[in-house]
């Protein structure tokens, strides 16, 4: 038996530019890796900007259901392991705090857009919202972004067209 790594207990890795190819796809190679991985006992997780439960949903399209052991998503806000039931968010910005970040983004024509539970959560529709939730397939929802901020929450983004 090859012990060269057998003391890595776990590999984790980026998904934007890094998992996914240009083509925003899986390859059946890195597939395989992943499978030979997980087959040494060895774990694999995935971390990214991305909300959780949205990448979770990407799964299956990207040929990966059942070989990511945890999900580190929103730059490390989340951390989801459904071995062990473990699903935390840690660190949330407050409400007030985001509506500060808006206030501050207010002259230049970006929109806001808060990541959470497989849905993009924007004040309003416009084409780069649109855009954003059809390039990573999640689904967005307009909401009073003042109601809607009486909640901490995980992560904003912006989100504008190119100048």
């Amino acid at each position: 038996m090859d012990t060269t790594f057998s003391h890595i207990k776990a590999v984790f890795c980026d998904i934007d530019g890094t998992l996914l190819t240009s083509q925003h796809t899986v390859s059946p190679r890195t597939v395989a890796a992943i499978r030979a991985l997980r087959e040494r006992g060895v774990l694999f997780g995935l971390c990214t900007g991305r909300d959780a439960h949205a990448t979770e949903a990407m799964y299956e399209l990207w040929g990966i259901e059942g070989l990511v052991d945890v999900l580190v998503g929103c730059g490390g806000a989340e951390v989801i392991d459904r071995a062990h039931d473990i699903n935390e968010l840690s660190y949330p910005l407050p409400g007030e705090t985001i509506a500060r970040i808006c206030k501050h983004m207010a002259d230049l024509p970006a929109t806001p857009v808060c990541p959470r539970d497989g849905v993009f959560y924007v004040p309003e529709s416009n084409a780069c919202v649109e855009h954003l939730s059809r390039v990573d397939g999640v689904p967005y929802q307009v909401v009073d972004f003042a109601e809607f901020l009486r909640e901490p929450q995980p992560k904003v983004m912006f989100t504008m067209a190119p100048r």
